[in-house]
């Protein structure tokens, strides 16, 4: 049986290369639970958006969003449709919204595949969580045995998924909190974790908070904050250090900075 291997980012992408699995490997390098989006992949629309978006953050390189995420795609797109199409991902919010948006790409494709598999890990049966960087080359022949088909049900959900989330009401969104798919079973806590995004108390975010409280216990530099909030903060977010950085940028006025360290503003 031939294979495409679909991965959320290029670490796994390189640990897969060294597994000694068979299949064309192609990554889908979005970060869609930041910034603006509209439309779905493949459509200018979409495209449009997003590099709009990415220009404006300072820590990626110009002019770096097409070749690196439009062109994978149309590489993908032409990708063998007669092989099985395998999904490699995560259970938190960052790779589930991620997941929806590219089921809603795939399934739009003037051909789609007719064999989709998605392997996503999460929690194990002693509770702990693990991710895809958990798991040394050599197990993931074993990961790939637990893939799980994905039915023309299971995209038409993922559609209505990305529809809300790319939706006017955020209300929407949550819906789905409820309204879950066996297909898909941690984006019901992917999707709380997205609620907690959303400015609450003194008008913050949960990441904002535990930002400040964690500068509130002594001063640090800002490589050890980032750092600390990706080891101690991050599930289920699963964000990366450019998000934390750019919370950790949007309450500036909040923190100050002492040489190479941070501290709580007066």
């Amino acid at each position: 049986m031939k294979f495409v291997h679909i991965f959320n980012g290029d670490s796994s992408a390189e640990a897969f290369s060294e597994s000694g699995l068979a299949g064309d490997r192609y990554v889908w390098r979005e970060m869609l639970v930041e910034g603006p989006a509209r439309g779905i992949p493949g459509t200018e629309t979409f495209w449009d958006t997003r590099a709009h978006y990415f220009a404006t953050l300072p820590e990626v390189p110009e002019d770096s969003y097409r070749p690196q995420t439009q062109q994978e795609w149309d590489r993908l797109a032409e990708a063998p449709k007669d092989a099985e199409w395998v999904l490699w991902y995560e259970y938190d919010l960052f790779c589930q919204i991620n997941l929806m948006a590219l089921l809603a790409g795939i399934r739009a494709m003037p051909t789609p595949p007719p064999k989709l598999s998605l392997v996503c890990v999460g929690q194990q049966p002693d509770g702990n969580w693990v991710t895809l960087g958990s798991f040394a080359p050599l197990a993931y022949p074993s990961l790939l045995e637990t893939r799980k088909p994905l039915s023309r049900d299971a995209l038409a959900y993922a559609v209505e998924v990305w529809d809300a989330w790319v939706g006017a009401d955020p209300r929407q969104v949550m819906a789905f909190v409820q309204k879950n798919h066996q297909a898909f079973p941690y984006l019901p806590q992917a999707l709380e974790a997205a609620g907690a995004l959303f400015p609450a108390k003194g008008g913050l975010n949960l990441p904002e908070r535990w930002l400040l409280g964690r500068m509130a216990e002594g001063s640090l530099s800002i490589h050890s904050l980032i750092g600390e909030a990706l080891r101690n903060a991050n599930h289920p977010f699963g964000m990366g250090d450019l998000q934390w950085l750019y919370f950790l940028k949007g309450i500036g006025p909040l923190w100050v900075e002492q040489g190479d360290l941070v501290q709580l503003s007066p």
